[in-house]
């Protein structure tokens, strides 16, 4: 299964060359201002992405997602695009778990205090915007922006994959034991041009037969 990453677009999304794959993923920051009208244009950009399954988060600067009824949401949705707000969706038999949730962030969306030990055991591919401590999370060379419970919490789980952003200046991938960590920022820290969406093949898993 090949899954295209991508995240922190801030309404670029339509800039970004997206390449052939089974499921998209966005990590959050879909939007800049976090209105509503923001997110109509994305999602019928997302909508028409050719991915067999879609998948996507909110970002701390998603405000409006804060707002929406979760389940009127999902249900006006094709039926194969999901928005993960602490919840799973099953994808050829792995389990996507999803998370907008930044409690490091009290002034932005999702910034309320947050339980990482609410992520099931039982997650194959976690979603969530920020980075955890000390994983493709150094801003400006010299600052971990991490969240430092999310990583305990990272070592308590048998993840094969990790998706996340929010560090625009951490882009790319990074394996620590068997699980494979991308920080997909798609706009670079300064805007000034955007990142490629990271591919990654589920055939590349540590320990897949």
């Amino acid at each position: 299964m090949r899954i295209v990453c991508i995240a922190d677009t801030h309404n670029k999304h339509d800039r970004l060359l997206v390449p052939e794959g089974d499921v998209l993923i966005h990590a959050g920051d879909i939007t800049e201002g976090g209105t509503r009208r923001e997110l109509i244009s994305f999602m019928k950009w997302f909508e028409k992405q050719p991915h067999e399954h879609k998948v996507f988060i909110g970002g701390n600067h998603d405000y409006y997602l804060e707002k929406v009824d979760i389940e009127d949401l999902n249900n006006n949705l094709s039926s194969n695009v999901h928005y993960l707000h602490n919840s799973s969706v099953e994808i050829n038999g792995l389990k996507f778990w999803g998370t907008p949730q930044s409690p490091s962030m009290s002034n932005w969306a999702f910034g309320d205090s947050f339980f990482w030990k609410d992520i099931p055991l039982d997650t194959d591919v976690l979603i969530s915007h920020i980075p955890p401590f000390d994983i493709l999370d150094l801003h400006d060379r010299n600052h971990n922006l991490g969240d430092t419970m999310l990583r305990k919490r990272i070592e308590e789980l048998n993840l094969k994959l990790h998706v996340f952003g929010h560090v625009h200046d951490s882009y790319g991938l990074t394996r620590l034991r068997d699980t494979i960590f991308i920080n997909a920022s798609s706009q670079s820290e300064i805007g000034h041009y955007l990142n490629p969406p990271i591919i990654f093949d589920t055939r590349s898993f540590p320990n897949q037969s």
